[in-house]
């Protein structure tokens, strides 16, 4: 599975959201609620159901500002891909305690295995660098978020 082309094709501008300070479970609930509305996730309840019981599993703030919320599902037809930024950060239960200010919401069929993590482990490590973090943090709009994601990631 190619990392980019895995992420550049699943992304979408319409799942780039901004989103104010918030509980973690709120925050997740407006991801799952964009996620939803996408044709490949027929399963709304089920899926909402997946990431929740996930993330009370064990959390899914993977430190550095990140946080990767996922569900694999049979009713899911294909990877969608959500991405939100929260500037003041949302206290997430992260592993290194630290809020979230990303957060990469992934819904995968049930056929991609792990795979598809693996696939943006490269990804976060690109979108991790200071520079790349800061340009985020400083854009203006969900287009200019979407139009960095894809240059950063692309390269």
């Amino acid at each position: 599975m190619d990392n980019i082309k895995f992420f550049t094709d699943n992304l979408q501008k319409e799942m780039i959201l901004d989103i104010k300070k918030m509980p973690k479970e709120q925050a997740l609930n407006i991801l799952i609620k964009a996620l939803s509305e996408n044709e490949n996730i027929p399963d709304a309840h089920s899926f909402k159901q997946a990431i929740i019981s996930r993330e009370m599993l064990m959390s899914t703030g993977i430190g550095n500002g990140f946080a990767l919320p996922h569900a694999r599902l049979d009713s899911i037809k294909n990877i969608v891909i959500g991405f939100a930024r929260c500037l003041d950060g949302i206290p997430y239960e992260s592993i290194d305690d630290k809020p979230v200010h990303f957060i990469i919401m992934l819904a995968a069929p049930k056929v991609y295995v792990k795979d598809y993590l693996k696939s943006m482990a490269p990804i976060i490590q690109k979108l991790k660098e200071p520079e790349i973090m800061n340009a985020l943090l400083e854009a203006k709009t969900t287009e200019e978020i979407y139009d960095l994601l894809l240059k950063h990631t692309g390269e």
